[in-house]
């Protein structure tokens, strides 16, 4: 057993899941994993001569791309003479938020052109590229070919179609460099522009990733869904408890959000479905998981819940979620930051929560807080990366993991003490109805003894009484005679 720094001890077991998780969340990375720094694209061009894609893996597309702000240029638009004039630089990944063009400040409306030119090794392999949804349709060409794709790239809220793909392609055989040529359109969401980075490594090293990455996923999602119907159904079995259900709920919850978000393999199974919806569902599951999240733990630890600030934080959750279901994608993603301070207040209103609980010596207190750690380390790198202030990968669905896990065991361990106790419980009652039957056996034997001596004793008048009778018979008749035995009969049934 190892320590916890709650007085509470880990099984090895759980030590080694926690450390294969991270192994495969390490494993799962998209980046550089090379010993040579990542190198950064500067005025529309990235050198990677120097870049072995055998020995360095995968590299990030970032930094400076040509901005071509209005534009919807194709390559062949830079095979001329006089190539489309460049409205700036634009770091990759970003958006065009708050841009300043021709003295104006840009929303998250609008559409635009990206271009970046790759140096490659001559000894280069075959390479692809893995790209993530932009906001939110685009069109990917690499030297004159159109490789990738989401949506319908338009001018227009009418013309313009969302779409979230996760997109592995292959690139077409070239020399020593690549021209990359993105078109990037938003009318559906309050951010728009490229704001997850391009990926470029070998065919065989990215399908590997990906491989791993939506087995990841898939795992995840396996794990969330077995454990959500079954406290769903144990809840249904005895519905008195309801923390039960609200970890079920919850499981469900974040199993349906693993399958939205990042490789979006509910989009990969079903492609046609309505990106508004799915939109929706995205930011609806992150509401709708604190809410019960809040409600989970009031119903472990009421005493140590305050009542009103967490009917206060239910209703903000609730809101949200409402709001979301109730409008357009494009004001329900206005909602996303807000949202986050509420996040990191609930997750220190729960810190406050399971520390007095651990003082309490609540039940499996200080095991929900150590699955909250981990949850609240992964939420606050995922609001980090949603905000690009670090380039990391989204891990939140493992954190919810191990909070789910978290809750279970509590929920396990606190099912087991329940049956301990009814079972020392039923071997008290058995120990006192064996000693009860046990007194009952010997007052049956007492009272049989009792019988028995009152028998003996009413024989043994009897013959003293026969005895006297044939004396006194004997005396005046000279011997007991048949008389004198119905007079002993009639005195012995008196």
């Amino acid at each position: 057993m190892f320590p916890t720094p709650f007085g509470r001890a880990l099984h090895p077991g759980l030590i080694l899941l926690l450390t294969a998780l991270l192994f495969c969340v390490g494993g799962c990375r998209t980046d550089s994993v090379g010993t040579g720094a990542t190198p950064l694209a500067r005025g529309g061009v990235i050198d990677l001569t120097a870049w072995d894609f055998r020995e360095n893996g995968s590299v990030d597309l970032n930094g400076e791309w040509e901005f071509f702000w209005r534009q919807l240029l194709s390559p062949g638009d830079f095979a001329g003479s006089v190539p489309p004039p460049v409205t700036g630089p634009f770091t990759v990944p970003g958006t065009w938020n708050g841009r300043e063009i021709g003295g104006e400040k840009q929303s998250g409306d609008g559409y635009a052109t990206f271009r970046l030119r790759v140096r490659l090794r001559p000894d280069t392999p075959r390479l692809a590229i893995r790209i993530l949804d932009q906001a939110t349709a685009y069109q990917l060409w690499v030297n004159g070919t159109r490789i990738a794709g989401n949506g319908t790239v338009g001018t227009s809220a009418a013309t313009n179609r969302p779409q979230y793909l996760l997109q592995l392609a292959r690139l077409p055989r070239s020399g020593d460099s690549l021209d990359i040529v993105l078109q990037v359109a938003n009318f559906n969401h309050s951010k728009g522009g490229v704001w997850n980075p391009v990926t470029l490594g070998s065919e065989a090293g990215l399908a590997r990733i990906q491989g791993l990455r939506q087995g990841l996923d898939f795992f995840l999602f396996g794990c969330l869904l077995i454990m959500g119907a079954y406290h769903v159904f144990l809840y249904q079995l005895r519905r008195t408890d309801r923390s039960v259900l609200y970890c079920g709920l919850f499981c469900l919850v974040v199993a349906c959000r693993t399958t939205l978000t990042e490789n979006r393999i509910f989009t990969d199974l079903f492609p046609a479905f309505p990106w508004e919806l799915v939109f929706k569902a995205e930011l609806f599951t992150v509401h709708a998981a604190f809410l019960l999240l809040l409600l989970f733990i009031q119903a472990l630890y009421p005493a140590e819940c305050s009542r009103l600030l967490t009917r206060l934080l239910q209703g903000i959750c609730l809101v949200f979620g409402l709001t979301t279901l109730a409008t357009s994608a494009r004001i329900s993603s206005l909602l996303v930051t807000p949202f986050h301070p509420v996040i990191i207040f609930i997750q220190g209103y729960l810190f406050v929560v399971l520390f007095r609980a651990i003082m309490a010596k609540r039940g499996e207190a200080a095991t929900i807080l150590t699955g909250m750690l981990i949850f609240f380390l992964t939420v606050v790198n995922d609001i980090l990366h949603n905000h690009g202030v670090i380039a990391t990968a989204y891990v939140a669905p493992v954190g919810f993991l191990f909070l789910v896990g978290s809750q279970s065991l509590a929920l396990a361990r606190r099912y087991s003490q329940a049956f301990t106790a009814v079972e020392q419980l039923s071997d008290a009652v058995t120990d006192k109805n064996r000693a009860l039957e046990e007194e009952i056996a010997g007052r049956a034997r007492l009272e049989r003894e009792i019988v028995n001596v009152c028998e003996e004793e009413r024989r043994r008048i009897s013959r003293d009484l026969h005895d006297r009778l044939c004396q006194q018979a004997g005396t005046e008749a000279g011997g007991c005679g048949p008389g004198t035995a119905g007079i002993e009969t009639s005195l012995v049934a008196a």
